[in-house]
């Protein structure tokens, strides 16, 4: 699954598909969440995002499965069925919105649902949870973030390696967007603390994988490794030991935030985005197309306000019936 749209066409049709999936409700969460989720998911559309956790949700449970339990129980275990985006589901709305929970944490998803998983066998829960249920229940929902924090402390740098595949990072295609900046900052962070050796830092952000200038870079390192570290990179060139990303090129829509064309209210956020005018209009394209269609924007919500409306004629119904027949055979008085 890609990670980016190529067509403003393509990006359309997914926010389309997503208006027809889920409520208005949950898809105005997303631009909450569009610059707190993980790097790696920064740039993917809503139903993306959403199909790409229900994927790793169903890998990591049989990982799980397979680990705790049995090879054979696991082979079996399917987790999520395989038609959840078919149609508007109950599900399929527990495992968007258990999504947007993720996003908003700004953890991979990976991480997330592996310790869920192991959280809630270590408290001995009958049945594997639920999308919903990875991040602790009730009464368990302080205990649950209490361990995350340690069980966090060292796999975002492993995670880095799902970033090989988003060209958006790189230095070619630096236009100073927040997602950008934000990664930037992330891993000068990580130069400053010096969590590996320098020249490996160096040659993977700088060379290999470009998403840091390397002049900038090396303002980061301490000054009496400078040059050990230029040696080194120069060694590991000569060798044909750094395996350099190829240059790629993309179109303005592969560099859209998730939130893009989603039809919903501004946030403030939304001011100082430098694709508003373009999400925008892509907006008043996917209301269209959804009018066209469907009939309206939200034929969902439209089922479920006409399924409330009624349950409430019906109530009223049975009210007046009940009215009626009380003045038709009053009670005879004490």
């Amino acid at each position: 699954m890609s990670k980016f749209h190529r067509t403003v066409n393509a990006r359309v049709q997914d926010v389309v598909r997503s208006c027809e999936l889920v409520m208005p409700a949950v898809l105005a969460r997303e631009k909450a969440v569009a610059e707190t989720k993980w790097y790696g998911y920064r740039f993917m559309s809503p139903l993306a995002a959403t199909m790409h956790f229900a994927d790793v949700y169903r890998e990591v449970l049989k990982r799980h499965v397979r680990t705790f339990q049995d090879v054979d129980r696991a082979n079996q275990v399917r987790g999520l069925r395989l038609d959840l985006f078919d149609a508007p589901d109950r599900v399929l709305t527990e495992v968007w919105n258990a999504r947007l929970d993720a996003d908003e944490m700004g953890i991979p998803y990976h991480l997330l649902i592996e310790f869920g998983l192991d959280f809630a066998s270590r408290r001995r829960w009958r049945k594997p949870p639920r999308p919903g249920q990875v991040f602790g229940t009730g009464n368990s929902r302080e205990a649950w973030f209490g361990k995350l924090e340690h069980f966090l402390d060292g796999p975002f740098e492993a995670c880095l390696r799902e970033l090989s595949d988003l060209p958006q990072y790189r230095v070619e295609n630096y236009r100073g967007l927040t997602s950008q900046d934000d990664l930037r900052d992330y891993l000068f962070g990580e130069l400053r603390s010096a969590t590996r050796p320098w020249d490996m830092m160096v040659q993977t952000y700088c060379l290999e994988r470009r998403y840091l200038p390397l002049t900038s870079a090396m303002r980061a390192v301490s000054k009496p490794m400078r040059k050990n570290v230029i040696s080194s990179l120069r060694s590991e060139l000569a060798h044909g030991r750094v395996m350099i990303e190829p240059e790629e090129r993309l179109p303005l829509i592969s560099f859209v935030p998730g939130c893009f064309g989603v039809p919903a209210a501004p946030v403030v956020e939304c001011h100082g985005c430098p694709f508003a005018s373009l999400c925008s209009k892509t907006c008043e394209v996917v209301v269209k197309t959804m009018v066209r269609r469907n009939g309206s924007l939200s034929p969902l919500k439209d089922r479920r306000d006409e399924t409330r409306k009624e349950g409430q004629r019906r109530r009223t119904r049975r009210h007046r019936a009940l009215k009626a027949a009380a003045l038709l055979h009053p009670q005879p008085s004490a």
